[in-house]
């Protein structure tokens, strides 16, 4: 809904990591029970190891012979080091796979679906060289940023219509792509009439919206509150003085009131510009992670 509200994708986002920890429940129990037994394979191959061991020549009686003194035990050779540190390494890795929240998938998983993995594993190596050949783009005040995959959208836009995983995204058939963002991918006017509907969106301000300056500076943050988290938050208007952050008010009657608090434009057109970031904005000089 909001690009800004992070308090709220967070939610969401663990909201459906605990319905898909729910869903996913018995799929995990078997495979933590998998690694469960590589951990236990791990622990048996020392005992395993000395049980393989030759038994001694000597009868259990007998004394062990002394050494010479010219003798000295045998240094374990460089490939038997390098042996069980690959064995060890490869159980870990095994370990760590099983554990993994697509383990089952991925265990089940066809040969045309791993192959499919594979290739766009490799288009993305391909994009990632190619990115990285082209010439670099100029920023504030002259600067040279090298082209990289992960720079920000909007100066990468015009190349990423011409990579290989694009041009592969643009085949797949609907609903094959992974997800979408919901909020990127729709106007954000239609995002908020259909807010505007929902009797429990909320909304509120880290100031009080008394005069041009706080409209201006304000962060506006939007929530979805059941019956029992509205009773435990405090309602009031973002537009009285004594307004607190942590104060909530329906957006529905935020909307209605706005006109006779802001005049200058209409709610939903205000609402967009507070929630979308211009090109101004993300890549102010004066921008940083912080805001």
């Amino acid at each position: 809904m909001d690009t800004r509200n992070d308090e709220e994708q967070h939610g969401g986002k663990r909201a459906r990591r605990s319905a898909l920890a729910a869903q996913m429940e018995g799929d995990q129990g078997e495979d933590v029970m998998a690694g469960e037994r590589v951990l236990a394979a791990h622990a048996a191959a020392p005992a395993a190891a000395a049980a393989a061991a030759p038994p001694s020549s000597s009868s259990p009686s007998s004394s062990p012979a002394a050494p010479s003194p010219s003798s000295s035990p045998a240094a374990p050779s460089s490939s038997s080091h390098a042996s069980c540190f690959h064995s060890r390494r490869s159980q870990l890795l095994r370990l760590e796979s099983s554990l993994a929240l697509d383990a089952r998938t991925r265990s089940r998983a066809s040969s045309r679906e791993l192959a499919a993995a594979h290739i766009i594993a490799q288009l993305r190596l391909r994009d990632d060289a190619w990115f990285a050949a082209q010439p670099p783009r100029r920023g504030h005040a002259g600067q040279s940023h090298r082209r990289f995959a992960g720079d920000h959208f909007l100066a990468n836009a015009p190349l990423i219509a011409r990579t290989a995983l694009f041009d592969a995204a643009r085949r797949l058939p609907k609903g094959a792509h992974l997800h979408i963002h919901y909020n990127a991918c729709l106007p954000p006017r239609l995002l908020l009439g259909v807010a505007a509907q929902m009797d429990r969106m909320f909304v509120s301000s880290n100031v009080p919206l008394c005069g041009p300056a706080a409209f201006d500076c304000c962060e506006l943050q939007f929530a979805l509150l059941s019956l029992d988290r509205e009773r435990h938050a405090t309602r009031a208007s973002l537009f009285a003085p004594a307004h607190q952050p942590h104060h909530v008010m329906s957006l529905a009657d935020f909307i209605h009131c706005f006109p006779r608090h802001y005049p200058h434009a209409a709610p939903h057109d205000w609402l967009a510009a507070k929630l979308v970031f211009d090109h101004q904005e993300a890549h102010d000089p004066r921008q940083t992670a912080e805001g």
